[in-house]
């Protein structure tokens, strides 16, 4: 069953208690007033002997109209939840730990890591050792529902889609004798888009490059970490883009590949300096 037909059945159930509740609610504030509108002790008393019968058998009648809509809105709800599964739950469908037998994949732990970190729009980094000894190793940003063609700008036209990226290396905090360093983001945006690549061969966008060096400034310690965010831009109607912001933290104890985490960036200046990444990608692009 379609999930809106789901949700459509539980707003039914919702929309008809909410009904029948108003319905007998007024009823009563009608019996009510008609009480106290009497004119002495007796009258009242006739009215209320004359609205009870009334009253008994309209509220038999919202009960059993109440057990209607309860059933709709709790049958809506269920089928609405075990339709309406996210990408995280239809990833654990795949799973050993599935309740589903016949979704289940029979795949390696590897495997199944891979596929949990290209959920949705999700994205990954993950580092390619040097071949060389004396070579650097190189990271791999992944966008797993994104393609390289998908980056290229139709003449006169707007990209379907768009990638921006801002970067920092991080200096951790430290405490000494006489002072104490705040953690520190420097920006090295630059430093990462100036060896940025575009790489072919694989059904999503990857991007590679080096990361850059650390630096040290007088009596700071030196950089450690590296930050890097992503923005993922989609292309609406009236050339109107949604944006998704993710950000990847690499430390010298990271586990690959790296996931999104939910951290906003603490640059000095309170703002984020985008960088967009196009199809072709060229160096004369940063600097605009």
């Amino acid at each position: 069953m379609p999930t809106t037909g789901c949700a459509t059945l539980g707003m039914v159930g919702s929309g008809g208690l909410a009904v029948t509740n108003a319905y007998g609610f007024g009823r009563s504030v009608q019996m009510g007033l008609g009480v106290v509108r009497a004119s002495d002790d007796v009258a009242k008393a006739t009215v209320w002997a004359t609205a009870g019968t009334p009253l008994s058998s309209l509220f038999a009648r919202l009960n059993i109209a109440g057990l209607v809509f309860t059933v709709f809105e709790l049958g809506g709800t269920w089928l609405y939840n075990r339709y309406n599964l996210s990408e995280r739950d239809q990833w654990l469908q795949t799973t050993p730990w599935s309740r589903e037998p016949d979704q289940v994949h029979n795949g390696s732990l590897e495997e199944y890591e891979q596929a949990f970190a290209r959920l949705g729009n999700s994205l990954s980094l993950e580092k390619v050792p040097a071949e060389e000894e004396d070579g650097k190793d190189q990271l791999v940003l992944n966008c797993h529902a994104l393609t390289a063609e998908g980056l290229i700008e139709p003449l006169g036209q707007p990209a379907s889609r768009r990638v921006w990226l801002s970067a920092w290396r991080i200096r951790p905090e430290r405490s000494g004798w006489f002072r104490d360093t705040p953690e520190t983001w420097v920006r090295c945006s630059h430093d990462i888009l100036t060896n940025l690549d575009i790489r072919d061969g694989s059904g999503h966008l990857q991007l590679t490059f080096s990361p850059p060096d650390h630096s040290k400034s007088g009596p700071d310690p030196e950089t450690r970490d590296l930050a890097l965010m992503v923005r993922l831009d989609t292309l609406h109607s009236e050339d109107r883009y949604t944006q998704e912001v993710y950000m990847l933290k690499v430390t010298p104890d990271s586990d690959w590949p790296v996931t999104p985490v939910q951290e906003p960036p603490q640059d000095k200046e309170g703002r984020t300096f985008w960088y967009q990444v196009r199809n072709p990608f060229m160096e004369l692009d940063i600097f605009e």
